[in-house]
């Protein structure tokens, strides 16, 4: 049969580096460690040790563009994720923020204006 469960997935902790590999231990090491330098050339920035939260992420993209779709975001959203580092197109293009907002951010009214 072709099909083999996915265990131990790690992601490149570079920001403009989008590769993401599986770690099967073949090379006689002992496990993954956060400092371990990829093919890549950058360091592992998170290890998933279960295939199933690939799916976890799967459903939350899924849910973003519901949101997106729907209108369920406030406007003001979109420029803030830019102002912090982010970005957000659609559900499955967009980039975290790099830091979380100020309470001002938080909690700015624009219905109130």
């Amino acid at each position: 049969m072709a099909y083999k469960e996915l265990h131990n997935v790690v992601f490149c902790g570079d920001k403009d580096c989008r590769k993401v590999y599986r770690f099967d231990g073949s090379d006689g090491s002992d496990g993954i460690r956060a400092g371990d330098i990829l093919p890549c050339g950058h360091r592992v920035a998170q290890a998933l040790l279960e295939g199933n939260l690939i799916r976890e992420g799967h459903e939350a993209g899924l849910m973003l563009e519901w949101l997106h779709k729907n209108d369920a975001i406030k406007s003001n959203a979109y420029d803030l994720i830019e102002q912090h580092g982010g970005a957000f197109e659609d559900g499955l293009n967009f980039r975290v923020p790099e830091s979380d907002l100020t309470e001002e951010e938080r909690y700015y009214d624009l219905d109130a204006e």
